[in-house]
């Protein structure tokens, strides 16, 4: 059985060299019915028409590769907005953007809300209405952008 890891090393493969972030791979559904999900980014955000470029580099290298025998179905896109940012790539792709972070200091849960303006080694820095709060990576329990509406 092919799992999402699987398919994430040839997704790897297959966006080498693509200059993209490769978010995630989820493998979802029962064989025949299958659904294989990518997400990638860019800096400044990915448009469709990249996303379709990535979409026919992948397919042809799963259908290479074929390590689903079943049909799939491929899907290619960008993480949207409510993924919860991970990694420090993914804090870095949204410098100057409003996030809503929570955080743990010391027994206590918090929660802030500010625009991102630094992100350093194993840290960031929010400007929460003039203040500027550094905040430990490992201390972030969920972080997401907040949209402009």
């Amino acid at each position: 059985m092919t799992s999402a890891e699987d398919i994430r090393a040839l997704v790897e493969q297959a966006l080498a060299g693509q200059e993209v972030d490769l978010i995630d791979v989820e493998l979802k559904g029962r064989p025949g019915r299958q659904v294989v999900r990518v997400f990638v980014d860019v800096d400044g955000g990915i448009t469709l028409a990249r996303c379709a470029e990535l979409s026919q580099k992948i397919s042809d290298l799963l259908d290479r590769k074929d390590p689903i025998p079943t049909s799939y179905t491929l899907e290619v896109s960008s993480p949207g907005l409510d993924r919860p940012l991970r990694s420090e790539r993914d804090f870095q792709r949204n410098l100057e953007r409003t996030l809503k972070i929570d955080y743990q200091e010391g027994e206590s849960s918090r929660t802030l809300v500010g625009v991102l303006k630094q992100v350093g080694p194993g840290n960031i820095v929010i400007d929460c209405k003039g203040e500027l709060r550094t905040l430990e990576l490992k201390d972030v329990r969920l972080a997401k952008v907040q949209p402009r509406w």
